[in-house]
């Protein structure tokens, strides 16, 4: 009939699908560098599930902070930082093995990296 409203379809909104696996969360990680070795730059990625107050430095073999490349408050997300191979006196550091850290409030991480000249 014209004019006749449809039957009235009810969906909850926002509308999801049972038969659908559910996605992934985002999970508080630290990546591995690229490329490593590295030289002259080397980018360190990383992940952060819940928002709040994260730190990334660099230490050297002898476990004595280089750099501290990030320390802020930060909302979950990727993140990318490039590092130059300078340390804290804008000095480049020479080639071996770097080690740099993730510091979260619940984790802490730990990568290695080398740097060849």
């Amino acid at each position: 009939m014209e004019g006749c409203p449809s039957d009235t379809i009810e969906f909850m909104f926002p509308y999801e699908d049972i038969n659908e696996p559910p996605i992934p969360g985002l999970i508080t990680k630290l990546k591995s560098n690229y490329p490593n070795p590295f030289n002259p730059t080397t980018t360190i990625s990383f992940d952060l599930a819940e928002p709040g107050k994260a730190k990334l430095s660099i230490y050297n073999i002898k476990g004595q902070l280089v750099k501290v490349l990030l320390e802020d408050n930060f909302a979950p997300g990727n993140y990318n930082v490039v590092w130059n191979g300078l340390d804290r006196n804008n000095q480049y550091v020479s080639s071996g093995v770097y080690f740099y850290r993730l510091e979260t409030k619940n984790k802490v991480f730990t990568r290695r990296m080398m740097l060849l000249k």
